[in-house]
C-alpha cells in the first residue's frame, strides 16, 4: 500500500503570495481575484513538480465562502 501525503493549495498559495510581499489576509476573500491568482500559480507549481498530484475539493462549511483544495501525493 502506498502512503499519500496531503496539503492545501491554500498554504501554498499564502507562501508563494508571502515571498512576492503580499499578505493573503488582506486580499479580498470574495470575489477573490487576487487569491484565485495565487491559486492558479500554486496549482501550477504543483503540476510541474509533481504530475501525479490530484487535486481534491474539501467539504465546505455551510457558510464557507471559498472552496478550499486539497493536494493528494505520493509519498515515496
Amino acid at each position: 500500500m502506498s502512503k499519500t501525503e496531503a496539503f492545501t493549495l491554500d498554504s501554498l498559495a499564502m507562501r508563494l503570495a508571502a515571498d512576492m510581499g503580499q499578505g493573503w489576509h488582506e486580499m479580498c476573500a470574495f470575489p477573490g481575484y487576487m487569491r484565485n491568482i495565487w491559486r492558479d500559480e500554486a496549482r501550477q507549481r504543483v503540476l510541474h513538480d509533481m504530475p501525479e498530484a490530484v487535486f481534491e475539493v474539501a467539504p465546505c462549511p455551510w457558510e464557507g465562502v471559498e472552496i478550499e483544495y486539497i493536494v493528494k501525493v505520493s509519498a515515496q
